[in-house]
């Protein structure tokens, strides 16, 4: 049938023309009639809609014209992604362990009222964030943690506990107990037979896990 990849071609079209734009000079960018491709294709495209390739668009990433006639200044790029990579990966990797080893306690060992505890730390992830926003800033600021890496990277972790949580957990639920009483009964302990037996029969779960929240701290 020809109607899927027709679909699938009007869905990937507004993704094709972003990245054939990133190609195009400035002028050409939004210019009427559009310009659609490099290449006249041996004379089956109008010259009116082929543009010349650059690369210069991909420099100005990193070093841009801010005034007029004034020379290239750098735009600080490299040091905005620098920051957004690692506070996203050292977050995301905090909010896996500290998540992972609690959503594991939840799922073997339920305490008397389990579900409610559950219930709460998912209401963390229900508060809108510009609610606690402004208390995070003065306290941050009162602390000497405004602007710093530190602060950042409790926040993004702090606010992800909860989905890692109960992402985890329910992968955990699908592991058998059984699993974890033979690596005890073989000599291991509580935490070896966690690391050893089940904890690499969850690697999918952690995965998907850590792409989850790396893309809510990106997103952010």
């Amino acid at each position: 049938s020809l109607i899927v990849p027709l679909v699938s071609l009007i869905s990937c079209l507004p993704v094709l023309m972003i990245i054939v734009a990133a190609f195009k000079p400035s002028a050409q960018a939004l210019s009427v009639p559009p310009t659609l491709s490099p290449t006249s294709l041996f004379g089956l495209i109008p010259d009116q809609f082929v543009f010349t390739p650059t690369l210069e668009n991909f420099g100005q990433v990193f070093n841009r014209v801010m005034v007029s006639g004034n020379a290239a200044e750098p735009t600080g790029f490299d040091v905005f992604f620098f920051n957004s990579f690692f506070i996203s990966s050292v977050s995301v990797l905090l909010a896996l362990v500290i998540g992972t080893l609690a959503s594991y306690g939840f799922s073997r060992y339920p305490l008397k009222g389990n579900d409610t505890y559950l219930f709460i730390i998912l209401t963390t992830r229900m508060l809108p964030a510009i609610v606690v926003i402004i208390p995070i800033i003065l306290m941050f600021r009162t602390v000497g943690l405004s602007g710093s890496y530190v602060g950042i990277i409790m926040l993004y972790t702090a606010f992800n506990l909860a989905f890692t949580i109960w992402m985890m957990k329910s992968f955990f639920d699908e592991v058998p107990r059984e699993i974890s009483e033979a690596a005890i009964v073989d000599g291991c302990t509580q935490f070896g037979a966690f690391r050893k037996s089940v904890l690499p029969l969850v690697k999918g779960g952690l995965a998907t896990t850590a792409l989850f929240v790396f893309i809510l701290n990106w997103s952010d």
